[in-house]
């Protein structure tokens, strides 16, 4: 299963947005930005860079930045 952790207002509406014009089903996990959720050790176990989005495909790969996201679920 496709996993999202984002936030609302962060680049992470571009990785959302292509998953639903992919018909792509995901499981989306808010990240509340605002209590500092991102800098969290668990978050920062996947996310070095404690930003989001981060974005875990249906292989466990985990993917960080929205524009590689993007590019990665393009090329699928």
């Amino acid at each position: 299963m496709r996993t999202l952790y984002y936030a609302p207002g962060a680049a992470s509406l571009l990785v959302h947005w292509l998953l639903i014009e992919f018909g792509l089903d995901c499981e989306l996990r808010r990240v509340d930005t605002q209590a500092g959720e991102q800098k969290r050790a668990e978050y920062l176990a996947l996310n070095p860079n404690g930003v989001v989005p981060t974005f875990i495909d249906g292989n466990g790969d985990v993917l960080i930045e929205a524009a590689a996201i993007a590019m990665t679920l393009g090329d699928r």
